[in-house]
Formats: structure tokens, sequence, C-alpha cells
């Protein structure tokens, strides 16, 4: 709970705020917002056990009239929000399809509007190998996941969006999996 909170402190979520979460998972970061901030919230999935899961959570909260889950691709939503949350999505993206989705994030947000990115980056010295080659996770686990590197994200965005903060939190990550598994 503690990253969502730092998230909505780092994008100054208030109550006022339309937010638009591309790959909403199972619904947790929702409910939090809105429970705390009382904004309106719409989820993005492609999956359908995200997405039935994730509104029964949403109802069982009882939070309907303010969290919209919709089975969509982020490609196809129309809507204009004043803050936008990708956690750990961009990895599903692909690096062909970065400036796309990053084009997608500014047509999305209204004039003023702040989006936040949590991505697992690939370090910049292996990347074009990284990009070249195929490793166990590529082959076995998440078949087309691709982690970008930062100046592969750098050099996708448009002109309209730039990057005022970055977080690197990968010195919490193992002990955090760890904490998990025990």
């Amino acid at each position: 709970m503690r990253k969502y909170d730092q998230i909505f402190h780092e994008i100054n979520l208030t109550c006022n705020d339309e937010v638009l979460e591309i790959g909403c998972g199972w619904g947790a970061c929702a409910i939090r917002a809105v429970k705390y901030h009382k904004c309106k919230w719409t989820g993005l999935t492609i999956s359908m056990e995200q997405f039935k899961i994730a509104r029964q959570r949403i109802n069982d909260n009882e939070l309907l009239d303010k969290i919209n889950i919709k089975l969509l691709d982020y490609r196809l939503e129309n809507d204009i929000y004043d803050k936008i949350i990708a956690i750990e999505m961009i990895e599903a993206v692909g690096h062909r399809y970065l400036p796309q989705f990053f084009k997608t994030l500014r047509d999305r947000l209204r004039p003023g509007g702040k989006a936040y990115l949590q991505a697992i980056t690939c370090p910049e010295l292996n990347y074009e190998r990284y990009c070249r080659s195929s490793d166990f996770i590529k082959k076995y686990i998440f078949p087309g996941g691709h982690l970008p590197s930062e100046r592969a994200i750098r050099e996708a965005l448009p002109p309209e969006l730039s990057i005022t903060k970055i977080i690197h939190i990968g010195q919490h990550y193992a002990p955090t999996l760890d904490l998990w598994y025990w």
C-alpha cells in the first residue's frame, strides 16, 4: 500500500482528479485511491479474469459509482484524464511500440496533466544485446515482453511530454520478493 500512496503523492492526487490506470490488474490501486482521495477512476485491462475480479472487489467496496473498469486495450480509450498511471505495464508494450504508447498518454492527458510510469528497465549497457537476444524470461515466462532502457523511454517521448523525476527502486526489489515469499 505504501507504493500506491507514494504514487498518489508523486502525482498530487486530489478529489477533483479523473484518473486513468493502464493495466489495472486486480483493482487494488483504484480502490485505495478512491477510498482515500475520493477521485474518479477508470482502469483498463485486457484480461477477462482481472476484469471480473477487479469489478467484484470494487462492488464489494461499494465503489462502482466512482471506479469504472473497462475490458479494453489502452490504444482504444478515447476519454481525457487529469492523471494517468501505468504500473509495470510498459513491459508488455514492446520496443517498437513505445512511441505509440507515449503518444497515447499525451492524447489522453488534459493540458497540465501528469502521468506516472513504473517500469522495470534494462541497463543501457546491455540494451542493444537484450533487444537482439532471447532469454528464459522472454521465451517461457513473458513471451513478447520487453524491458525498455531509460534512453529508449526518453527517445520515445513526444515533445509535449517530459520526465520530471526518476526514482530508482531496484534496491528494494529483492528484499520485497523475499518478504512476499516467506
